[in-house]
Formats: C-alpha cells, structure tokens, sequence
C-alpha cells in the first residue's frame, strides 16, 4: 500500500537499494526496518508509507542549494543548514546564510506562502 500518487520516492527508493546492493543496507541507511523497506519495494507493506515516504524524500532526493551556489544537497542537509543560527565570524558564511534564509525550501519561505508540507520541495524541517 503507498500513499499518495507521488511514486518518484519509491524510484529514490529502488535506486539506493540498487546503489548499496542490499534492501539490508539501505534500510540501515534511512533508519527504517529491513522488512518494511522491503515490503514497501515489493507493495506488500500494509501500513501507510507517509513516514516511509518523508524519510526517503527527506535522505536521499537532491535539489541545488542556492546558498552553496547551486551544489545539490539532500533534504536532510537542507534542513540542518536551515535550522543555522545567523554566522558572526565570517561574511562568507553570512552570505551562504541568508542565501538559504531567501529560499522557497526554507521552513520561512514556506510558511510566508502558506505551504508547511515537508515534501512538496524534498526538503523537511519546519
């Protein structure tokens, strides 16, 4: 069973098992119990996918980071850049900072456009 009709994470999904070789590997990798990972590739997991989801999405889907002049990082990354105090030791680093602060993935951003969801741009937090 998946829950909504965004299947781009179960392709996320595919190509990490894939990648590392293993569902084993994979399901270590996101935190997330090898039999559910492998219930979810196979559509025999019954419960919802939403968390299963968020967490693939959140790990392993890749967006540019304007901040870091449009390198891809992964949501989880994204979120923790996010969630950053303002930098008072280099103004580098307070350029990188307030790059990301004017990005539509950042939770203010969202929050200005009325868009909370934590999936709609692959990256969580906020």
């Amino acid at each position: 069973m998946t829950d909504g009709a965004d299947h781009d994470w179960l392709a996320l999904l595919r190509a990490d098992v894939a990648r590392s070789g293993s569902i084993a590997a994979t399901a270590r990798r996101l935190g997330i119990s090898r039999p559910a990972v492998s219930g979810v590739l196979h559509g025999t997991y019954r419960a919802g996918t939403h968390q299963i989801r968020e967490r693939v999405l959140g790990m392993l889907a890749v967006h540019p980071c304007p901040a870091l002049a449009g390198q891809e990082i992964s949501g989880t990354d994204c979120a923790a850049r996010a969630a950053r105090a303002m930098p008072t030791s280099s103004a580098a680093a307070l350029r990188a900072w307030a790059a990301c602060r004017t990005c539509p993935r950042h939770p203010d951003q969202r929050r200005k456009d009325g868009n909370n969801a934590v999936s709609d741009l692959g990256c969580p937090g906020g």
